[in-house]
């Protein structure tokens, strides 16, 4: 396997939504919410559990700046 040709998002740290949620000092449950409504950030779904990529969690934190 080449990992030189993988996605970038693939190659790069993939947080869990504890740890997001730990960051943003919101509760699990409103990232949950977001991702219901279709508002939160593009997610990984890895087996049972959703990651979401350095660059995504980025991307959707200056898109949601006031």
């Amino acid at each position: 396997m080449d990992l030189g040709t993988k996605p970038r998002s693939l190659m790069e740290k993939h947080y869990s939504y504890t740890e997001i949620a730990e960051m943003l000092k919101v509760p699990i449950s409103t990232l949950y919410l977001f991702k219901k409504e279709g508002t939160g950030p593009h997610t990984l779904r890895v087996g049972r559990h959703f990651r979401v990529s350095e660059s995504d969690l980025k991307d959707w934190l200056l898109k949601r700046r006031d």
